[in-house]
């Protein structure tokens, strides 16, 4: 059985949560603009749906 925190043997790429992670600067930035976005139209942003 694979472990959690370590790589994926067909992408290379970690799997679960990594500690000391830090995003791209690029990744960091559109982060940044989809929050600016929700902030401005907070009616729009995602809500609980009610049963």
């Amino acid at each position: 059985m694979e472990d959690d925190f370590t790589a994926n043997r067909k992408t290379g790429r970690a799997r679960g949560y990594i500690v000391g992670y830090s995003p791209q600067a690029k990744s960091l930035a559109l982060l940044d603009q989809a929050q600016a976005v929700l902030d401005e139209f907070p009616e729009n942003a995602l809500q609980p749906k009610e049963c």
